[in-house]
């Protein structure tokens, strides 16, 4: 009888060891994560500036186009207005 429970008492034991063992490995694993998601949010915050500079040059190229286009309208008006001073000259 002693002997069956020193036995249950070993298994028990044992049990115990493996769920610390167990909970030791969670720990590692919620440990890794967390480390991988602060590389992820150095990653981020590294690349952002990056964003912001390419969205800064697309806002910049987006002005000149509008710009270029104002240019392209006043010298199409000024062609028209010299084809109408062209036109309105008396023929010699």
């Amino acid at each position: 009888m002693i002997h069956s429970n020193v036995n249950m008492i070993h298994v028990s034991v044992n049990v115990i060891h493996v769920a610390v063992n167990m909970i030791h490995t969670s720990g590692n694993l919620i440990h890794t994560f967390v480390r991988l998601f602060h590389i992820s949010v150095r990653v981020l915050h590294a690349v952002a500036p990056v964003i912001h500079a390419a969205a800064d040059v697309i806002h910049c190229s987006g002005r000149l186009i509008h710009i270029n286009a104002h240019v392209i309208h006043t010298a199409a008006r000024l062609i028209h207005v010299r084809s109408d001073v062209i036109h309105a000259e008396p023929a010699v």
